[in-house]
């Protein structure tokens, strides 16, 4: 059984309204839902992408590191405990750098970048979550959003990626 999780509602610009749901609850006009997408980077100008399970809505599909911030849970705690649960890499909070928030339907992202040199071989993935990861550079990145195998958030959102983290 899965256990209940719990979201604060935001603004459309990510203030707070102190209002609390069960996540997955319909949420009215000028009501949000805070994520994460955390772009994982090595310093050959790598990204770390991962594959969502074959169980998982948008099976397959290729996609940053992600998720939805919890009831009192900070963006940057939230993609912290993203990057464990999800593929097992612990990084340091402080590490990780705000690189801007997007509002996107009834959910505000907080995009996040941070550096590693993890070796693939080091991760443990959840296997209800991911499937496969792998370092891809952006011009496979680009690739891959144009095949379709990678999740298309548009090109203002990938213009406010790659210049955040091209100048880390």
């Amino acid at each position: 059984m899965t256990a209940i999780e719990y979201c604060d509602l935001y603004d459309e610009n990510g203030v707070p309204l102190n209002k609390t749901v069960v996540r997955g609850t319909h949420v009215e006009n000028g009501e949000h839902y805070l994520a994460v997408h955390v772009w994982i980077q090595n310093s050959a100008g790598e990204y770390l992408i991962q594959q969502r399970s074959p169980q998982k809505s948008y099976p397959n599909m290729w996609a940053p590191t992600a998720g939805a911030v919890t009831s009192g849970e900070t963006g940057r705690g939230s993609a912290q405990r993203e990057i464990e649960e999800e593929i097992g890499l612990t990084v340091d909070p402080q590490a990780l750098r705000f690189i801007g928030q997007r509002t996107d339907g009834h959910v505000v992202v907080e995009l996040w970048t941070v550096l590693s040199e993890v070796a693939l071989a080091d991760l443990t993935l959840q296997v209800e979550e991911v499937s496969a990861v792998q370092w891809v550079s952006q011009t496979r990145l680009l690739e891959m959003i144009a095949d379709g195998s990678f999740w298309d958030y548009g090109e203002a959102y990938f213009k406010q990626v790659f210049s955040a983290v091209n100048r880390s």
